[in-house]
């Protein structure tokens, strides 16, 4: 009787306790989206044609994506983004600017256009490598010089290939960077747009 009973009674499941999400860790509090996202801009989307909506395009507000590596992955909507939010303020810090001095690139203000990112983009990889000796916003400056003479569309042939940008980047370069399997398996940057081959807050944190 009692066999009958209890194999009648509806199992109960056994509770299982609730794994644990990984953690939200930036590596730098400038950084929009956490280790193993990365950040994509707010864009237009098409969907369904509706009354409400006769155009059938809807806007998504930028949000963070996971990565397909689950590592710590760059995009250049992001490195624009970190640069409108946080580069201005340091303007005031002659700690942190390059020299003012056009290094000779008068035309157009060439030579001083882009110190405002040179010393964003130094900053920030400064605090992320804590290096002894930290990288000199004016050894960055003069790198740009000697590379491009400040021209973002300078292109130069070498034997990988043509170089792109201020700091003339090849596309065998840009491939590394963009390895999974590579040298830089845990830290990637991925630029795949052309457009953003010119953008020197692209180029210049790369």
């Amino acid at each position: 009787m009692l066999e009958q009973v209890f194999s009648k009674r509806k199992k109960i499941p056994k509770q299982q306790t609730p794994v644990p999400e990984t953690p939200m860790v930036k590596s730098h509090p400038w950084r929009i989206c956490p280790i193993g996202a990365h950040w994509r801009r707010s864009h237009g989307r098409n969907v369904g044609i509706t009354p409400k909506n006769p155009t059938g395009r809807t806007s998504v507000h930028g949000h963070c994506v996971k990565n397909q590596y689950g590592k710590e992955v760059f995009h250049p909507e992001e490195f624009k983004e970190i640069a409108a939010q946080h580069f201005k303020s340091l303007r005031s810090n002659k700690n942190l600017m390059p020299s003012d001095d056009d290094l000779g690139f008068k035309e157009e203000g060439r030579g001083r256009a882009y110190d405002l990112s040179i010393a964003g983009w130094t900053q920030f990889w400064n605090d992320i490598f804590l290096s002894k000796v930290p990288l000199d916003p004016n050894w960055v400056k003069a790198l740009v010089a000697t590379e491009s003479g400040f021209r973002p569309q300078a292109d130069v042939s070498s034997q990988e290939g043509t170089a792109k940008g201020l700091i003339q980047i090849t596309e065998f370069t840009r491939n590394i960077l963009m390895n999974p399997e590579g040298e830089l398996k845990n830290f990637l940057i991925e630029i795949k747009n052309k457009e953003d081959l010119l953008d020197p807050d692209v180029w210049i944190p790369m």
